[in-house]
């Protein structure tokens, strides 16, 4: 996991969303779980929270990516947002 990666490049977000869409489960919630590490990690205003924010928000929309895994960044930007699910 790059989850201990305190300050991550640009490319790496990328590689990690794009892994969102992996055909093997594991890979994809490894990345979703080192995103939202990133995320936690990042101050709200900062560039990288944005970043990473406005990528799941578009792949939790995004057909190309599994059901499970789109159900999974739902919840995170769920508890984000602080609330609760519809």
């Amino acid at each position: 996991r790059l989850g201990y990666v305190e300050k991550p490049t640009d490319g790496t977000i990328t590689g990690l969303v794009a892994a969102l869409e992996d055909q093997n489960e594991d890979v994809r919630l490894n990345a979703l779980s080192t995103l939202e590490d990133f995320l936690l990690g990042s101050e709200e205003n900062s560039k990288r929270y944005k970043k990473i924010l406005a990528s799941l928000k578009a792949k939790g929309d995004a057909r190309s990516v599994p059901q499970d895994t789109r159900d999974a960044i739902r919840d995170i930007l769920q508890d984000l947002s602080g609330t609760p699910a519809q």
